[in-house]
């Protein structure tokens, strides 16, 4: 693993019974997939051998983090409709606060039920930073989140 890879690769392929290469410990030669969240170099591509394989799936970072997941799932619905309707409505903070509130005003108008929005902060993980309010006069966040 290099960089950044999503830390729910490590643990799977470990799940799988793969380990971690260890340069301290391994043969420069005995790993077998090489983890890159940037575009392998040709001279890694020229120096794998049969048994390795350079693992690299182009623009991953539009689904790392929350905003850019969103981001990208709007572009998709925008293209191919319904096949990507399949997540609530999504607003990025504080670009589409506005929006957000309009359509928070359009739902209140139609129906006298409560709603409960989620705020996730884009950059934190496990349920870290998370808040769920009914009125937006109560949203707080002091970084970019996704609501």
């Amino acid at each position: 693993m290099v960089d950044r890879a999503p830390p729910i690769i490590a643990e799977t392929l470990i799940k799988m019974g793969w380990r971690e290469y260890d340069p301290n410990t391994d043969s420069p030669d005995s790993w077998h997939l090489f983890w890159k969240s940037t575009r392998p170099t040709l001279g890694e591509f020229s120096r794998t051998l049969a048994h390795q394989k350079l693992a690299h799936f182009p623009k991953t970072s539009l689904l790392l983090t929350k905003d850019n997941l969103a981001r990208t799932i709007k572009k998709n619905q925008s293209i191919f409709g319904v096949v990507y309707d399949f997540i609530p409505q999504t607003f990025n903070l504080p670009n589409e606060y506005n929006k957000f509130v309009q359509k928070f005003q359009k739902l209140a108008n139609q129906s006298k039920e409560n709603q409960i929005w989620i705020c996730k902060p884009t950059d934190l993980s496990r349920g870290r930073g998370i808040t769920l309010i009914n009125d937006p006069n109560n949203l707080k966040y002091e970084q970019q989140s996704v609501i």
